[in-house]
């Protein structure tokens, strides 16, 4: 592959990504320009992130980043001011809805028993649309009621 191709690759990845992250927040529609300048923002934060904490590792001779590492690094770039209560308040937003909603929605969900197992996009939407306009819209379509019931027969 050509480095085109993989950079395509990877934005593309990062874009499906930034938009289970502004579904989770609430947002479930947005302009693909505005979708494709999120997801450059998160790609060039995460890469300031990534080098700085690299950049403290080298400074500690070592070649691989650790905790400490991520720590300075988020201090450095000022997503901490470097007290203990910043840091428990993260540890907290980790801990909270916002993040736990992000896993429902990305489908990584670490306890299935306690949890409703999230519809996919098209039965959602389907349901929107028998809202809208009546289920009368999808008799003798493959997404009709009768339909179902026929395949659960049929196996």
């Amino acid at each position: 592959m050509e480095e085109t191709q993989i950079d395509e690759l990877y934005f593309s990845l990062m874009r499906i990504f930034c938009s289970q992250t502004l579904r989770a927040a609430g947002i479930d529609r947005t302009k693909v320009s505005l979708l494709n300048s999120f997801t450059d923002i998160t790609i060039r934060y995460i890469r300031l992130l990534s080098e700085t904490a690299m950049a403290k590792a080298e400074v500690g001779r070592r070649s691989c980043c650790d905790l400490g590492d991520l720590r300075l690094a988020m201090e450095e770039i000022g997503l901490l001011n470097g007290s203990e209560e910043d840091v428990k308040t993260l540890v907290e937003w980790f801990n909270g809805p916002q993040v736990a909603e992000l896993r429902r929605v990305s489908g990584f969900v670490q306890d299935s028993e306690t949890q409703v197992k999230p519809k996919d996009w098209l039965t959602s939407l389907i349901q929107k649309q028998i809202r809208v306009s009546g289920p009368e819209r999808f008799y003798e379509t493959v997404f009709s009621a009768s339909n179902e019931e026929e395949d659960v027969k049929d196996s």
